[in-house]
């Protein structure tokens, strides 16, 4: 992925590059919360141990993995961070399974090496993710502005938050050229 030129700095550009990265790992982490939710909802007696719980969510927990790995391969600084990359990234699925349930213990809680239901636990299906809608769905739930155009002008590190394209075109809006550049695509179509 090419770096934009609004973007000089190479410290600044791999910050931007492992914050995407992190933020995918820490989706990855709450689609495998979810999941596990889902699983116990629907368990006898809402519980479930580790052993049980691995099969049920073991391709939720590779996608975990393969996210926070592409984290560490980074070797960003960030100490806080690559502690939980290394948690979610380690090859024992119960031990991500217990580090995760034991950093959240809201939704799911563990209780010796059983899985029960939290205080903010649900009973039901979870809520759809971004990652369950197309990416047209998507982009409207972030807002179809005109400055969603300009933003992907740039070639943004893959699972950037969008607030960072929201950042860009502040900067475009407090440089005066955010007018100029819709006056432009405008005349362009």
């Amino acid at each position: 992925m090419d770096r934009p030129p609004e973007v000089q700095d190479d410290a600044h550009w791999q910050d931007l590059e492992a914050g995407a990265r992190l933020w995918q790992a820490r989706d990855s982490a709450l689609q495998l919360l979810d999941a596990l939710e889902a699983r116990i909802a629907h368990a006898s007696s809402e519980r479930m141990t580790l052993a049980d719980a691995v099969p049920a969510v073991r391709e939720e927990l590779e996608a975990l993995h393969i996210a926070a790995d592409a984290f560490l391969r980074m070797q960003h600084k960030d100490a806080e961070a690559n502690e939980f990359c290394r948690a979610c990234a380690t090859a024992d699925p119960a031990a991500v399974l217990r580090s995760l349930a034991e950093r959240d213990g809201r939704v799911v809680a563990l209780v010796g090496n059983v899985l029960r239901p939290g205080a903010a636990f649900r009973r039901g299906p979870a809520p759809p993710t971004l990652h369950d809608l197309d990416a047209e769905d998507a982009v409207g739930e972030v807002g179809e502005e005109a400055g969603v155009h300009l933003a992907g002008e740039i070639d943004w590190p893959e699972g950037l938050s969008f607030r960072m394209r929201n950042l860009y075109l502040l900067k475009l809006e407090l440089q005066g050229e955010l007018h100029e550049r819709f006056a432009a695509q405008d005349g362009a179509e």
